[in-house]
């Protein structure tokens, strides 16, 4: 009797935190024709896109999905954006990619630059991690 009481009481506050959740943005990794308005108007009201560069992949930190922690790979460079800062490595400036899979926590990704700058970045997992590491990896070797 115990268990399911405390079944019905977790699906209850889940079915309360869907119905109550906003899902007008949408989350995990993202390409291009799934980025929303406000992401776009987000990432050209802050300069975050150079003119004529063309998104590949985009990942959203933030639990609010309000763009303000992101990653992002475009066909020029690789970026991550913590609110004011923006970090962001030319693919042709990148030495290596290394990736790894840690569980729960979910896809690693480590950028080295041929200077030696390292970039980390981090999709949390069942949040496209594959793609990310997929469409880095492409640009980079277009890059080439």
């Amino acid at each position: 009797m115990k268990r399911h009481i405390l079944s019905a009481t977790t699906l209850a506050l889940f079915c309360g935190l869907a119905m109550g959740s906003d899902t007008s943005e949408p989350g995990g990794t993202l390409l291009p024709n799934q980025l929303s308005v406000t992401t776009t108007s987000y990432m050209n009201d802050n300069g975050l896109i150079e003119s004529g560069e063309s998104m590949r992949a985009y990942y959203d930190y933030t639990l609010e999905l309000d763009n303000s922690e992101s990653a992002w790979v475009t066909d020029q460079r690789v970026a991550y954006h913590l609110a004011p800062n923006t970090t962001y490595m030319m693919l042709t400036e990148i030495d290596s990619i290394d990736t790894r899979e840690e569980g729960l926590m979910g896809h690693m990704i480590d950028v080295r630059s041929k200077s030696g700058e390292l970039m980390h970045i981090e999709i949390a997992a069942m949040n496209g991690g594959e793609t990310f590491i997929s469409e880095l990896e492409y640009a980079w070797s277009n890059a080439q």
